[in-house]
């Protein structure tokens, strides 16, 4: 059956890059990497991210697709009608004969999104994974992959046939959730969406429209060109972009949003304070001026605490509170998981492999700019003592460059509810109340980060702003069982947040009852 033309619609706008972006490939190469302790291989396997044909880094359209529509499927249930047209349906039984399947093609069409700038610099970032018992680097536990930069802005068009202006704004307001920061949860591309990669800023540039006039203008032009650059040339073609953009913000009005909380912490370090970047380590040919540990910086060569470094030092101290609470034998160890399912509160919060944990961790970055930018790092040299002269040790004389007392804000957002579910899972319950313990020891200055813990680096001490969420009757709804108070639909900001707290509360008393009754 041929679908008669009503119009082509072109939405065009910019996606740029809060935190670094792992839009991988799913296959890796091998290359020399600095930092290898192996003096005859300093080569790895180096994930890399989606590239163009002009080896720059993009953004899939498939990408764009998929993670608009989870979110948007999710906030609007009853809009799936108007979403399966938009992005499409999977093959279902075909009603006249349940023989046969048939799927739906969406009338969207996302482009593949290219980087606005062409000086684009990918960086190859190392991570590595410490071990519970030692708190060290884990044996063969390296890993590298390719990350896009901050701040890389990139060019995003959505093409439509026969689209409606509802349909229209349902595609607006799904882009919306890349913005997403006070009332919901954002939306995050690529890999590593919890530990705070994959942020984007999402700003809408045009939406035009080109009808069956619009058509037979194109068509009618001396000098054949594509299609996309004759709607942007037509003034008569540009679409009110402020009234689409306030039918998007009245669908999401009433969107059935995931039940959360956050915390904004700032980080006020005591001292000197070190994340080391082995990509930017001293090789053998620079010379001894040149430090052996270089810091962790942003696209501004600030100091910066990354997301992953965060949850992992999180991760460690709620071991070891589920240790103490319920035994050592009540955490089970990550190679004994072989389902992919959480098997305790531990990995409920923090995720396991095939699992998204309920945390998410931004990057920590700078609170603000110091009196003197250019003093933020100093340089310390260390030495090792030979333990039979009681003398420096011959070559063992090295350096560090660290950045002095430095103050980080960053955020941590508990998703409670998975996608489909209105009612938190009891497991869920009681990793909030573990989280209130961790970020009880964070305030009280007994995690450390970086490097250097046994030598005095790292050290903080935390403050909170929040916490903040859902609304009041969603999170009564999402935690049932819990003695909460019931508040008003127009409850003052102070009374959530006082409800936030003893819901909290109430889940750390869930927490410290004994394992074997729960």
């Amino acid at each position: 059956m041929t679908v008669p033309f009503k119009n082509r619609w072109l939405i065009e706008g910019t996606l740029t890059l809060t935190s670094p972006l792992e839009l991988r490939t799913g296959t890796s190469e091998t290359r020399a990497v600095k930092g290898a302790r192996d003096e005859e291989d300093k080569t790895a396997d180096v994930a890399l991210v989606q590239r163009d044909c002009g080896n720059l880094p993009c953004i899939l359209g498939s990408s764009l697709k998929g993670v608009l529509r989870s979110w948007l499927a999710e906030r609007l249930p009853n809009e799936k009608a108007s979403i399966e047209n938009v992005f499409g349906r999977k093959p279902q039984a075909w009603e006249k004969d349940r023989t046969k399947q048939a799927g739906l093609g969406g009338k969207a069409e996302f482009l593949d999104a290219f980087v606005a700038v062409e000086a684009v610099t990918v960086e190859t970032r190392g991570r590595a994974a410490i071990e519970r018992t030692t708190r060290t680097a884990a044996h063969e536990r390296l890993f590298h992959g390719e990350q896009v930069p901050e701040a890389t802005a990139f060019k995003v068009q959505v093409a439509g046939d026969s689209l409606t202006p509802h349909e229209v704004a349902l595609l607006l307001a799904a882009f919306q959730g890349f913005n997403a920061e006070v009332d919901d949860l954002p939306i995050s591309l690529g890999g590593g969406g919890a530990r705070g990669t994959g942020r984007v800023l999402w700003r809408l540039v045009s939406v035009r429209c080109m009808d069956v006039d619009a058509v037979a203008r194109w068509l009618g032009e001396p000098k054949p060109r594509p299609w996309h650059k004759a709607i942007s040339d037509d003034p008569r073609t540009a679409c009110d972009r402020a009234a689409l953009a306030d039918q998007a913000r009245a669908l999401l009005a009433g969107a059935a949003r995931p039940a959360w909380l956050a915390l904004d912490l700032t980080l006020k370090f005591d001292g000197p304070f070190l994340v080391n970047d082995p990509e930017r380590v001293k090789e053998k040919e620079e010379g001894k001026n040149h430090p052996d540990f270089e810091p962790t910086v942003d696209h501004n060569g600030r100091p910066l605490l990354p997301g992953s470094s965060v949850k992992g030092a999180l991760r460690a101290q709620a071991e070891r509170i589920f240790r103490t609470v319920h035994g050592e034998q009540a955490l089970s160890k990550p190679e004994d998981n072989r389902d992919g399912a959480p098997c305790n509160e531990v990995e409920w919060l923090f995720g396991v492999g095939g699992w998204r944990g309920m945390l998410t961790v931004s990057d920590f970055r700078e609170r603000k700019l110091p009196k003197q930018p250019d003093k933020t790092f100093t340089e310390q040299e260390f030495v090792a003592i030979d333990r039979f002269t009681g003398g420096a040790a011959e070559g063992a004389k090295f350096k560090a460059r660290v950045a002095e007392a430095p103050e980080f804000k960053g955020r941590l957002s508990l998703r409670l509810t998975r996608p489909g579910e209105t009612v938190c899972h009891y497991h869920a319950r009681w990793a909030l109340g573990l989280m209130a313990l961790v970020v009880r020891d964070l305030v009280e200055g007994d995690i450390t980060f970086g490097f250097g813990a046994a030598k005095g680096f790292g050290a903080c001490t935390a403050t909170i702003k929040g916490p903040f969420g859902s609304p009041a009757a969603r999170l009564c709804e999402a935690l049932p069982g819990l003695p909460l108070p019931t508040l008003a639909p127009a409850a003052t900001r102070d009374e959530a947040r006082t409800l936030y707290s003893q819901a909290i509360g109430a889940a750390l008393t869930s927490f410290r009852a004994p394992w074997e009754d729960l």
